[in-house]
């Protein structure tokens, strides 16, 4: 005989909690420069519970590079996904300088150091030319960039830009303050131009390395090598400019 009084049972199944997915699915987003870019979305379960989706940058995507370009490597920089593309790739950009008007030449290289070395955001541009930018340096602020420089390299000894930038920032140093090995740079200009044969600013930077230990005649023969191969390059044009040559 069954009882009036007995309470009934609950037979309703408490929910399941969400659970994290790994599972993507295919999206893309159109870009003018990078093409249709595809987006990867994962499911992730919030600190409330609530199942939401999450839209990554495919780092593996590979968009065809126009002439001169350099690839980018996105998940080497810095940026909100809601807020910037990531850069696929980097192109020479002509831009006017803030402090002289002058145009100048914002290379593919600088930019790819800037993003993926110095993690800028991508909105970050330069505003003013190689001199100008030389103009606004301070003794500490070279001592700090070479500080960093030789850090990186330590675990990074093949890394040409970072080479490069020790030649620039040796010359530099040399010129201004009359301090620095820029014997050190000359091996940096050197050792950068075996890796990386088709940066001849390598040899520019040999010659203000050598032009500022005094050594004029080898700083011009090297300089005039360094302007018959950036002749009809425009990338180069800052540097054509800025060589004022031993003093006669």
């Amino acid at each position: 005989m069954k009882s009036k009084n007995l309470p009934k049972r609950n037979t309703r199944r408490a929910k399941p909690q969400a659970k994290p997915s790994s599972k993507s699915f295919n999206h893309t987003v159109s870009h003018p420069r990078f093409g249709q870019i595809p987006l990867l979305s994962r499911e992730y379960t919030d600190q409330k519970g609530v199942v939401r989706l999450r839209f990554d940058y495919d780092p593996e995507y590979r968009p065809e590079l126009p002439k001169g370009a350099v690839r980018g490597n996105i998940s080497k920089q810095h940026f909100c996904p809601l807020c910037h593309f990531p850069k696929y790739f980097y192109e020479d950009l002509e831009k006017r300088c803030v402090q002289c008007s002058s145009v100048f030449t914002f290379t593919a290289r600088e930019q790819k150091h800037w993003y993926e070395e110095l993690k800028f955001y991508p909105d970050s541009q330069a505003i003013r030319c190689l001199d100008c930018r030389r103009q606004q340096r301070s003794e500490k602020a070279l001592q700090q960039q070479l500080s960093r420089i030789k850090r990186l390299l330590k675990s990074d000894a093949d890394n040409p830009s970072l080479l490069l930038e020790l030649a620039e920032c040796l010359a530099e140093y040399r010129e201004q303050f009359a301090k620095g090995d820029v014997n050190e740079g000359v091996r940096a200009a050197r050792r950068a131009a075996k890796l990386w044969p088709e940066a001849i600013e390598a040899v520019y930077w040999e010659a203000r390395c050598q032009l500022a230990a005094g050594r004029g005649a080898k700083a011009e023969e090297l300089f005039t090598r360094f302007a018959e191969g950036a002749a009809n390059n425009k990338r180069y044009r800052s540097l054509l400019l800025a060589w004022r040559g031993p003093a006669t």
